[in-house]
Formats: C-alpha cells, sequence, structure tokens
C-alpha cells in the first residue's frame, strides 16, 4: 500500500567521525501537496499490466531537491503503477546525497542533478547498473518579485553592498554558477552559499537576498514571487539528472520501476511542463 507521504528532509553534510549507526537521518514526512494528477492514459488507469517482479516494501529514494515539484505531482502514478511499494524521498542537494550513501545511509535508489556525483558513486562501487538520464535543466537569476536591487546586468552583480546568493561549490546548481562567473569574467557580491537550491529560492522570495542563481525550473515554480533577469549564454549553462539504483537497495526491483517510471511519456510531458528539457 502506498504511503501517501512524502519525506521532505533537506539535511547538511554528516560531521565527521560520525558513526553510521547514530546517523539518524530525520524522518519528517508530511502530508503530500495536491499536485495536478494527469489524467490517466488507459496504460496508467490499471488497465495496463504495473511494473512485474516487484515486492512490497519501502522504498527509499534520495532526490535532488529542485525535483521536489516534479516528485509531489507524480505521487499518484507512483501509486498506481508500483503497488504495494511504501515511496519515501529525501530530499536534498545532490553533493549531500552521494555523502549520505557512502556513509551508508538506507536508500534504493539516487536522484542526483548532476551526472559526475552518480558517476562518482559508480567509481565507489555504490551503483547497481546503468544510470539512466532523463531531463536536463538550466541556470537562470533570480530577484525578489519587484527587483529591489534593480539588477538588470551582469555589472550589476558586482555592486557594493549587494546580496547575491549561490548554492554551494560542491552542488550541481553552485558548480554551474561558478561555471558561468569564470566564463563570463565577474565577481558577484556573492554573501552565501546555500546547501540546496530550494533553500536559496526561499532566502530571495523572503528578500533576504537581492538575487540568486537557481534552476530555470525553480524560477517557473516560483514565477509569483520571483523575476528572472535575463543574462548572456546563461541558459547554456545545464546539467542532466540522473537516476541510478544502488547497490545496497534492499528492494531493486521496486528501484527498477521508479527509474523507468521517469522515461514514461506522461512522466516526461510533466517534466517539460514544469520547464526542464529532455536529453
Amino acid at each position: 500500500m502506498f504511503d501517501h507521504r512524502f519525506t521532505r528532509c533537506v539535511t547538511g553534510l554528516f560531521a565527521a567521525g560520525v558513526l553510521i549507526g547514530a546517523l539518524g537521518l530525520i524522518s519528517c514526512s508530511e502530508p503530500a501537496r495536491q499536485g495536478s494528477d494527469p489524467t490517466p492514459s488507459a496504460s496508467d488507469r490499471g488497465d495496463a499490466a504495473t511494473v512485474p517482479g516487484l515486492r512490497s516494501g519501502r522504498l527509499d529514494v534520495f532526490a535532488a531537491a529542485s525535483l521536489t515539484d516534479v516528485f509531489t505531482t507524480i505521487e499518484p502514478m507512483v501509486a498506481r503503477r508500483l503497488p504495494g511499494v511504501d515511496l519515501d524521498v529525501n530530499f536534498a542537494g545532490s553533493s549531500t546525497l552521494r555523502e549520505q550513501i557512502i556513509a551508508g545511509a538506507p536508500a534504493d535508489v539516487i536522484v542526483s542533478a548532476n551526472r559526475q556525483i552518480v558517476d562518482d558513486l559508480v567509481d565507489g562501487g555504490a551503483i547497481d547498473g546503468a544510470p539512466t538520464v532523463f531531463a536536463v535543466n538550466s541556470l537562470t537569476l533570480v530577484v525578489p518579485s519587484g527587483n529591489p536591487g534593480e539588477i538588470s546586468s551582469l555589472d550589476d552583480l558586482e555592486r557594493s553592498g549587494l546580496l547575491v546568493g549561490v548554492c554551494a561549490a560542491a552542488v550541481p546548481c553552485g558548480v554551474l554558477a561558478q561555471e558561468y562567473f569564470a566564463a563570463r569574467g565577474v565577481t558577484p557580491s556573492i554573501v552565501t552559499e546555500e546547501p540546496d537550491v530550494r533553500t536559496l529560492l526561499a532566502k530571495v522570495i523572503s528578500g533576504e537576498l537581492d538575487a540568486g542563481f537557481v534552476y530555470r525550473t525553480d524560477a517557473l515554480a516560483k514565477s509569483e514571487a520571483v523575476e528572472v533577469v535575463e543574462l548572456p549564454e546563461i541558459a547554456e549553462m545545464t546539467t542532466e539528472y540522473v537516476a541510478a539504483r544502488v547497490a545496497q537497495s534492499t528492494h531493486p526491483d521496486a528501484g527498477q520501476g521508479f527509474i523507468e517510471l521517469l522515461k514514461d511519456p506522461q512522466v516526461q510531458a510533466i517534466l517539460l511542463d514544469q520547464g526542464f528539457v529532455l536529453p
């Protein structure tokens, strides 16, 4: 039976020396927000066979924070296609997810906003099977509604006193931002590096920051609260979203079924609607 709960955790990197048995990943479950469940096709209403070989049980998916809205929207589809599977999703920055898995956290699937992070896990023997690329995202600059910092160009970002935020350097959106700054030869007035893109976006919305470099999808998701500032060639800063089964998974069939669902035409349509690009 599907749990109808999504774990909304955004955890920091584990402190050095903490025993795996004391990791205590916080299960901060809350009722899932009601996303717009797309009208199911004949193949998704239950008229078609569900994923074969699945065993009931909990499926732990470690997913990039930027996928929060997508995974909320597809929740009903997961319930139909993976019957008897209780889905728990741990949302965090992709680099944090990697460190959690390396430290032994119980995960069945990782869904990263960066291919290199999954490649690192593959090299370390932590991944079973070939990773799947299912979406692409791009970098953008957002400001609070009304643009109180009066930002309209790259040069404005170097003004003294301006409060600009990015993701941490190890996080995919932070990697893209630093690559963009280097390519354009700018040094913005960065005052914070956040652990994931949703935390950064929240600080822009609240007015704590004058601007933040987030993903295009995040800007679209909160378009009523932020404005996009068009910058030259920033759309060319892209990252691939990759899903893979964790080698220590206790539910590999369910994990593979979840990964295959991400390539389903209906899910791909949802990704496009939320601003992602298909690979």
